[in-house]
């Protein structure tokens, strides 16, 4: 008689933590970039480094615009987050932080 055993599918729970860390990371810099953007162009006049971002802020507005942005990247963060993308998150996060968030930092609190 053949023993069956029950393998468990779930993740290591370290992996688990691991994958919350980085949504949650990801979504504060979502949030971070999707105020300081809106703060940097509507009340500063300062310009968006994205182009497609940028032509549809001066078609639709900048309030808009950022929204729809920062909804998609929610979304998409979402798929990856579910499909268990744990560590391509974690790099999207840090080029977000890199790339989006500490230059507007720096253009809203340091640069004047």
């Amino acid at each position: 008689m053949d023993v069956v055993t029950q393998q468990n599918s779930s993740p290591p729970l370290s992996d688990v933590a691991f994958g919350n860390f980085v949504i949650v990371l990801f979504l504060v810099a979502q949030l971070l970039d999707g105020i300081f953007t809106y703060l940097g162009v509507a009340a500063f006049g300062l310009s968006e480094g994205n182009p497609i971002i940028a032509y549809y802020m001066k078609h639709h507005g900048v309030g808009p615009s950022v929204t729809v942005a920062k909804v998609l990247a929610v979304a998409c963060s979402m798929v990856l987050h579910l499909l268990g993308m744990h560590r391509t998150l974690a790099l999207l996060t840090l080029m977000y932080l890199s790339l989006a968030v500490l230059p507007w930092t720096y253009l809203l609190f340091f640069a004047r």
